[in-house]
Formats: C-alpha cells, structure tokens, sequence
C-alpha cells in the first residue's frame, strides 16, 4: 500500500468509514502479525495483540501525521502493545 492510499485509509477512518480500516487490515495482518510473533513466540497472543492492534488503530487514527512513513509507525505501535503485554 502506498503511503497516499494509507493516508486515504486514515481519513476514511476519521470520518467513521470502516472501509479505511478494513483495507489496511486486509494489506497488513500479516505484517502486523509477524512483528508481534516475533517478538512473544506465541500463536494464540499474537493473535489477540494483533486483533487488538487494529482495534487501537481504529480508535487512535487521528494521531496520524502524514509523511512520516505508516509502515514504521504501525511497527513501533504493534511492538509497544507487544511489550506492554508481556
């Protein structure tokens, strides 16, 4: 996903459209995912922290800023839930 299409996502989801947030959970699950498995070695809590990411991302999306590069801010975002959880 293009970091325009993401930025497009974003502001669909800070109008209250869950298709923003469904085309980047179809685009990045398993991203999301691979960083949390990564980091807690266990299928069944990275499937929750995942879960749960894009439940945060839902409700935190205007925090945004654009240009900043979305693939490292969902990253630090995932890792941090991750380190929290455990």
């Amino acid at each position: 996903m293009t970091e325009a299409k993401f930025e497009q996502c974003i502001r669909q989801m800070n109008q209250g459209d869950k298709e923003g947030l469904r085309e980047i959970y179809e685009e990045y699950v398993s991203y999301i995912y691979g960083i949390v498995m990564q980091m807690i070695g266990n299928r069944e809590n990275a499937e929750d922290i995942t879960s749960d990411f894009f439940i945060r991302l839902w409700e935190k999306s205007e925090l945004y800023r654009p240009g900043g590069g979305h693939r490292g801010w969902m990253a630090t975002i995932a890792r941090n839930m991750t380190v929290d959880f455990i």
